[in-house]
């Protein structure tokens, strides 16, 4: 298998069930109910890196991985585009590409949206094929968004959390509480 073809996917608790899970590993927790684990882009259609399949450490694949996803994004494969939410404030959503989610990997992803969206920022994952970051207003404005979110993602059959994170110029880390599984129906 090419290197150039794997990314990173973010996950539901069902895809990894039964696999080892850790820190410096294949399939690696991003916090809340989500994972992030390693797959082989075979032209839309993916399957798990397995380990020993690839040369490298699983430090090197994930830093492969999402260099591979950025050059998605720098390509257009898969979309970066501001938006108005509630209350006609920007929001960052990517989207057009079944690995969308994984944007919440990108090392650049504080710097690029607190420029349209401002400095404290959230994002959610509900499927895999979409990520929305947006600012951390207050209470009523996350659960504004929150709303947004589940109208819009109503029926996409591969959920990953209804959970929200926090992008820092660190990184990323769990927000608030872990939210139930959403439903596909």
């Amino acid at each position: 298998m090419d290197s150039a073809r794997i990314l990173p996917y973010v996950v539901p608790p069902a895809y990894v069930e039964g696999q080892p899970v850790s820190a410096s590993g294949m399939i690696r927790h991003l916090g809340h109910d989500a994972y992030v684990m390693l797959v082989h882009d075979l032209d839309g259609i993916c399957r798990n890196v397995m380990e020993g399949e690839l040369s490298g450490t699983a430090d090197d694949l994930f830093k492969q991985a999402v260099e591979n996803l950025e050059r998605r994004v720098r390509a257009g494969e898969i979309k970066l585009s501001v938006n108005r939410g509630p209350r006609g404030l920007p929001i960052v959503i990517a989207g057009g590409h079944w690995a969308a989610a994984s944007c919440i990997l990108l090392p650049k992803l504080f710097e690029l949206c607190s420029k349209h969206v401002g400095p404290e920022l959230l994002v959610a994952v509900p499927s895999r094929s979409s990520m929305l970051v947006f600012g951390a207003v207050d209470e009523g404005y996350i659960r504004e968004m929150q709303a947004m979110i589940e109208n819009a993602e109503r029926g996409e059959p591969k959920r990953v959390t209804d959970s929200l994170f926090r992008i820092t110029a660190v990184g990323v880390e769990p927000y608030g509480p872990t939210l139930p599984p959403p439903s596909v129906a």
